[in-house]
């Protein structure tokens, strides 16, 4: 997860700036009003625990993620040394949870998977602190500036602490995850320095990266083609990047780095929970899932963007610069089972040839799409945040889509689809079939 830009309040008890506390933290509202800690920039153990378990199920699918080493939880002379949340007195079963057959899940494949590289921190007779805990010990809950934060996002401080330790069954937990990747660069630092017009330092990272991998010559095709290779293993097993807000970063060796992604039969079978009582909101989650589940191909396509960016500001020839499309798409159908994948959101089994094919038809709207935001079937919203990070896209998307459209072979036929007015393409009844999952 990524901080919200403007939506960070640091404490420390001494008025010290943020570096230099001995207690700096970060309290964070993510989109949907969802209040949560950071510690020191730290992770939660509990959170780790979900990437490497997550992480572990989709390398067993053949997608190129980071390799994790070990996840181990901070040790109470480390946690109390850095001013991190520590264990006192009492017993883990004082903690409730309403996922806790899951948490035992999980645990027990890390165990599997792991081995003793897999650490929690146990004491005899002692147990997590709550964030209220910790914050009543440390006494920051009067500072200026978490009082300033709670206010102008209305929400009471008590309110704020129940909310993050209900999101946590074990109490205030904190670790570490050490991953093994092949590349020290990522597809955002080639971003940035095409927008800075550095072509000396995009030529140098080129130069490395090929230096260090000559097999894997030019770098730009390689990554094409072992992300199109991801994106089938994803779709032909149910897995759906969570975040369209912006490109999770990915390095030019086409590891799939620092991102959130779903298993798409467990959500859908999550939001039949709202089947009796709220049977709207159940369709609305299942049609925004199944949607996300075709789109993401024009999320992850938009990385092969910024490599020919970079590629024309190096002066590569247009040849080369088409040929990392035409690698990401064709490794991407060399891949994928459209039957599997179809299967993964319907009992027809060629519902995803039928969705390539919807979404092709929308040329000037992909962003629409991208950014739509479920609120309703009768009001329909936008988050601005995906808009503006997919903005000026457009034309590189109907690429894609004339691209998938050879490789499925239909004739586009198109939709005249607005921000403003949602025709033809309505995102609310998407693959909305009788027999859907």
């Amino acid at each position: 997860m990524s901080l919200v830009k403007g939506d960070a309040a640091y404490s420390s008890r001494n008025g010290e700036d943020y570096m230099s506390s001995n207690f700096p933290v970060n309290l964070v509202v993510f989109p949907g009003n969802k209040p949560d800690v950071r510690i020191r920039g730290l992770s939660p153990l509990e959170d780790l625990e979900i990437e490497a378990y997550i992480n572990f199920r989709m390398q067993g699918k053949g997608i190129k993620l980071p390799k994790i080493k070990s996840v181990r939880e901070f040790s109470q002379e480390f946690s109390t040394k850095f001013g991190l949340p520590i264990k006192i007195e009492g017993n883990y079963s004082e903690f409730t949870s309403d996922y806790e057959e899951e948490n035992a899940n999980i645990k027990k494949t890390l165990k599997t998977a792991y081995g003793d590289a897999y650490n929690e921190e146990k004491i005899d007779g002692k147990r997590p602190e709550t964030l209220g805990e910790y914050f009543r010990r440390i006494g920051i809950e009067n500072d200026v500036n978490i009082q300033n934060f709670l206010k102008e996002k209305k929400i009471p401080f008590e309110a704020f602490i129940s909310y993050v330790d209900s999101t946590y069954s074990l109490g205030q937990r904190y670790g570490q995850a050490i991953r093994e990747i092949e590349s020290p660069f990522r597809i955002a630092d080639i971003e940035y320095y095409t927008k800075k017009q550095d072509v000396q330092t995009l030529n140098a990272i080129a130069n490395f990266t090929e230096e260090m991998y000559p097999d894997r010559v030019p770098f730009e095709n390689y990554f094409a083609t072992q992300l199109g290779t991801n994106l089938a293993n994803m779709m032909n097993n149910g897995w759906c990047c969570e975040n369209f807000s912006h490109r999770q970063d990915y390095a030019l060796t086409g590891e799939m780095c620092d991102d959130s992604y779903i298993h798409v039969p467990d959500k859908l079978k999550e939001a039949d929970k709202y089947g009796e009582t709220n049977p709207g909101r159940m369709n609305v989650s299942k049609s925004e899932t199944r949607l996300k589940f075709f789109l993401q191909t024009y999320l992850l396509s938009s990385n092969i963007k910024v490599l020919q960016d970079a590629m024309k500001l190096r002066g590569k020839t247009q040849e080369e610069i088409d040929s990392v499309l035409d690698d990401f798409i064709g490794s991407l159908f060399a891949n994928l089972d459209l039957k599997k994948a179809s299967l993964v959101v319907s009992n027809d089994e060629n519902i995803a040839a039928k969705a390539f094919e919807l979404l092709a038809r929308t040329p000037k709207n992909m962003q629409t799409l991208l950014a739509f935001k479920p609120t309703g079937p009768n009001k329909p919203d936008y988050s601005e945040e995906v808009w503006l990070a997919h903005d000026g896209n457009n034309a590189f998307y109907d690429a894609v889509s004339q691209q998938i459209s050879k490789k499925i072979g239909f004739k586009r036929s198109f939709i005249n689809e607005t921000k403003e007015d949602i025709k033809g393409v309505n995102p609310y009844n998407f693959l909305n079939e009788r027999d859907e999952r």
